[in-house]
């Protein structure tokens, strides 16, 4: 089912802070800062002349910019107090295909790179001809029980 992006922004919100607290609680490593930083995985498959140029691109963009923060550490999350913050960096991994391969090359993309994203950054509607593609790609997704957001508009 669809959702407004008000339900979409807090449906992020709510699994980005479960993934953190899951991390936070079972990683060997600590998250806050001291050693080596955390990373929330993200990615996509796209379709290479439309997906790449626009998804692929911006998130680097964003990874960079997030990644910088806190002087290289990340995004900081408070766990209950400020002297215990935890601190989580982008780590991207995108895979394309050439257009009208989606069932030939993209699904087994798919299939191989979403099981070890935290969250998927799907190709959206600048796509125009891709969005059955993107449909199909969001039952993958889901398959594997991976949120999965894709820009709309």
């Amino acid at each position: 089912p669809f959702c407004t992006a008000t339900e979409m922004a807090v449906r992020f919100l709510v699994l980005l802070l479960a993934c953190l607290q899951a991390r936070t609680t079972s990683s060997v490593v600590p998250c806050n800062g001291t050693g080596a930083p955390c990373f929330i995985q993200l990615g996509g498959v796209y379709n290479k002349g439309c997906g790449d140029t626009r998804y692929i691109a911006s998130s680097i963009a964003m990874a960079k910019i997030v990644n910088s923060l806190n002087n290289g550490k990340g995004f900081g999350i408070n766990a209950g107090s400020n002297e215990n913050k935890h601190f989580f960096q982008f780590n991207l991994s995108f895979a394309t295909y050439e257009k009208d391969q989606y069932d030939t090359v993209g699904a087994a993309l798919a299939v191989n790179l979403f099981p070890r994203l935290d969250f998927i950054v799907g190709q959206g509607a600048h796509c125009g001809a891709e969005d059955k593609n993107t449909l199909k790609m969001a039952r993958i997704a889901d398959n594997y029980q991976k949120l999965y957001l894709t820009q709309r508009g």
